[in-house]
């Protein structure tokens, strides 16, 4: 099992079984419909999980590509990290760092 959220899932959970839903945060229907569908059109032995993954990749990029920082801070729940000095200059040069 190589899914690290599923993995957690069911490792140390005693109640768990094979036909229980699990929770997956962050992934909306649309997506998942789509990974769905991805399956159903293939049959993945085990050499075609890097095209999944890099189906997934892909779809990421698309989804953060011409965004701002804001955004793609957002999108993936990324704390904003600059400190008290870095966020100064950015206000004080914000030109130096539009974003489109």
């Amino acid at each position: 099992m190589e899914m690290e959220t599923v993995k957690s899932f069911f490792i140390g959970n005693d109640n768990a079984t094979n036909d229980m839903v699990v929770p997956l945060q962050n992934v909306s229907t649309e997506h998942m419909s789509v990974i769905i569908g991805f399956y159903r059109r293939r049959t993945l032995p085990p050499s075609t999980e890097e095209e999944l993954l890099d189906f997934l990749i892909e779809a990421s990029a698309n989804r953060i590509k011409d965004k701002s920082v804001k955004y793609v801070r957002e999108f993936f729940g990324i704390e904003n990290d600059y400190t008290p000095e870095e966020a100064k200059i950015r206000t004080e040069y914000k030109w130096a760092f539009d974003e489109y």
